[in-house]
């Protein structure tokens, strides 16, 4: 019999499979963790109220001793994350969607690099990207986070990280708000307290087809907003004076910044103007131009909701930088106003930005602490 590649000495790995509806790739996804070559595991496989043959297929290992079974009526993933975190009983845990699958060597690999440090909390490594029948598509590679000063801004992926199990305890576990992007939440928070490590070898199988929540783009987006918001709050960080400064040159230096000219029911200008007055994050827009005629136009329809600021002539030529003008722009701003502590600038000739849009740009710059976004 061929020797297990662990010791005694090695700790327990509680590896969750979470499942609703995945019959077609559930036996691959239990399979490949069985087969692991690190032998000192269990698995919690958690049904989240299947209605498919999952179900079937699942009770098919209920008498493998290094396998407990959890069906519950739909909770959602990320309690069901919660549910498997409560049920383990490892000191590291790792999830398995149930449409992936791992390499044999993966929690081999991923133990022997977090159990270097106990600083670290999160180990995850590259991974490969594959079709319905397991066909390899490509290979997802990550930045190396062993490097010194680099910005933590591309997490770990949701699934098949390595993370301790006490570390996610005192995080408080897995926001059960949010209904995906568990990754993004987790990643954002152990970050603030532990050390993350990545392994440059693609350690499991992450399969690609219609059901992918990552193809809800819109979804991904107000889930990762709300994280970040939630992580802004949680910090405690105080609350920045945010300014928005719209330089426009105008159509008699430019011809084609015809920013007054309608697209759809208003003026090009005003998608911009319209969607900042909608955040609380921004308590002053600047409009900052040469132009008369766009000067009487925003005064006239936003009156006191908008600064506008007359800029030279010469400082809005096209070979000139704004800056200075933006600047003087601030400087001559009633000093009873805030103190600035972030400057926004938007370009009105690119009108479809949101107000969700740029209040995530505000708390990534907040909860990052970076400079520029």
């Amino acid at each position: 019999m061929k020797k297990s590649k662990t010791s005694k000495a090695d700790e327990l790995i509680s590896v969750y499979i979470t499942n609703f509806n995945y019959g077609k790739f559930i036996r691959e996804a239990i399979e490949s963790v069985l087969k692991q070559t690190y032998k000192n595991f269990e698995l919690i496989i958690i049904d989240d109220g299947s209605s498919d043959n999952s179900k079937e297929i699942i009770k098919e290992y209920i008498l493998n001793k290094k396998i407990r079974v959890i069906f519950q009526s739909n909770k959602g993933l990320n309690a069901s994350n919660n549910v498997a975190i409560r049920a383990s009983k490892g000191n590291f845990i790792l999830r398995l969607d149930a449409d992936d699958y791992l390499d044999k060597n993966a929690l081999l690999v991923l133990y022997n690099d977090i159990k270097r440090s106990k600083k670290i909390a999160l180990t995850f490594s590259d991974y490969f990207i594959v079709d319905t029948e397991g066909k390899i598509l490509k290979l997802s590679h990550r930045h190396d986070f062993s490097k010194k000063n680099l910005l933590l801004d591309q997490p770990a992926h949701g699934a098949c990280s390595l993370i301790r199990k006490q570390a996610l305890i005192q995080v408080g576990g897995y926001s059960e708000e949010i209904s995906c992007q568990d990754g993004w939440d987790v990643w954002l928070k152990i970050i603030n307290l532990y050390n993350v490590s990545n392994i440059n070898l693609p350690l499991f199988f992450y399969r690609k087809h219609g059901k992918n929540l990552t193809n809800n783009s819109q979804k991904l987006f107000n889930a990762r907003k709300k994280i970040y918001s939630n992580i802004v709050k949680t910090k405690k960080q105080k609350i920045l004076n945010t300014i928005a400064i719209i330089p426009v040159r105008g159509s008699k230096i430019n011809e084609k910044e015809n920013i007054l000219k309608k697209l759809g029911d208003k003026p090009i200008i005003c998608w911009t103007i319209d969607e900042v007055l909608k955040s609380k994050k921004i308590f002053e827009i600047i409009v900052a131009t040469p132009d008369e005629e766009i000067i009487r136009f925003v005064k006239q329809r936003y009156q006191k909701k908008i600064t506008v600021f007359e800029r030279t002539t010469e400082g809005s030529l096209e070979n000139k930088s704004y800056i200075e003008d933006v600047i003087s722009a601030i400087n001559k701003r009633n000093k009873k106003i805030k103190k600035v502590d972030l400057l926004l600038e938007l370009m009105a000739e690119s009108p479809f930005k949101t107000v969700d849009q740029i209040e995530l740009a505000i708390d990534i710059l907040q909860t990052h602490t970076m400079d520029v976004v």
